[in-house]
């Protein structure tokens, strides 16, 4: 047996995760190693899938032809292990997750316009279809404040009442609150993890993930039993699929949790996005094409921030002097 061929293990856990599934068997289960072996998003993998196909590519790969990417196969050799790409598909048969590649009727292809860095397949927990309606993907920090939370909810909520599914990332703060509001309105909502589907992160929302799952769907791009990480949460901003509204909350401390997003997207900010540690105010959404559009109150205008040590001190001063 090679890495070209499944295991009968790893076929009859295959077969689970494709039920009906009249795909050439070869080709998806190549891609399921190619799932294990590559991080979301590498170009060398998806240029070389492109050119040759999932399971020719598999081979040029784990062979001692085309030495120009013998850099990448020291990415990629060490992950090479039967026993993991066993694992994954054997954790998506236990969460029920579906295997889907492109041209799967489930697929969206949308996600082609990203070339080589598209997925080469996604996981998918959920059987609720949302392919026919438009979708609309609201994200946003975490450490946003409930005003912030409360905009972006009755802007999920209106879109969701409207007939469009919320797709965001099920992060605390702005994400949590979009995910919640669509719930609420009867409508559809499509998480996107960075990590395995069958893992819900963060664990506090583990409860809304399986609304979710019920209500829309959870996909991911990481195997099954794959633990989310930083470069993997910002791969996974790229998939989010659809019209894409970057809604940035007000917050304490001007913290920003996706300002690698915004340098990789090229999004640029506004003088109202600029401002560090204004702690009420307008909840901001950066749209497809650009454009800024600020909701609710604007913040106020600039003035030196007090320190509590200064305030302090001026009590004490006041106190001493009778004031």
């Amino acid at each position: 047996m090679t890495a070209l061929d499944p295991s009968p293990r790893a076929a009859a856990d295959l077969a689970a995760v494709r039920p009906g599934d009249s795909t050439d068997p070869s080709d998806v289960y190549a891609r399921v190693v190619w799932n294990v072996l590559v991080e979301p998003g590498d170009g060398v993998a998806g240029a070389l899938i492109r050119t040759y196909g999932a399971r020719e590519a598999l081979r040029i790969a784990t062979s001692d032809e085309a030495p120009e990417l013998a850099p990448a196969r020291a990415r990629w050799m060490p992950r090479l292990q039967p026993t993991a790409i066993e694992a994954a598909l054997a954790s998506a048969r236990r969460a029920e997750a579906r295997f889907v590649v492109p041209g799967d009727p489930a697929w969206p292809t949308r996600l082609d316009d990203l070339d080589d860095h598209a997925p080469l397949a996604l996981w998918r927990r959920g059987g609720h279809e949302t392919a026919a309606a438009p979708t609309i993907a609201l994200v946003g920090a975490r450490a946003a404040t409930a005003y912030g939370e409360g905009v972006a909810a009755d802007l999920a909520g209106d879109l969701s009442a409207a007939g469009a599914a919320v797709v965001s990332g099920a992060a605390y703060g702005v994400d949590g609150a979009c995910h919640r509001a669509a719930l609420a309105a009867g409508g559809a909502t499509i998480a996107v993890l960075a990590g395995g589907v069958d893992r819900p992160y963060p664990r506090g929302h583990e409860a809304l993930l399986g609304q979710i799952a019920a209500r829309g769907a959870v996909w991911s791009e990481t195997p099954c039993g794959a633990a989310p990480t930083k470069w993997r949460f910002l791969a996974r901003n790229r998939g989010h699929d659809g019209e894409v509204w970057t809604i940035d909350a007000p917050r304490a401390y001007g913290r920003y949790g996706h300002r690698e997003d915004e340098e990789r997207l090229d999004i640029r900010p506004t003088q109202l996005r600029q401002e560090e540690g204004h702690r009420a105010g307008g909840c901001d959404c950066q749209t497809p094409r650009g454009r800024m559009q600020s909701v609710g109150k604007r913040p106020r205008p600039d003035r030196p921030r007090s320190n509590p040590r200064q305030r302090r001190k001026r009590y004490q001063l006041q106190a001493s002097e009778g004031v």
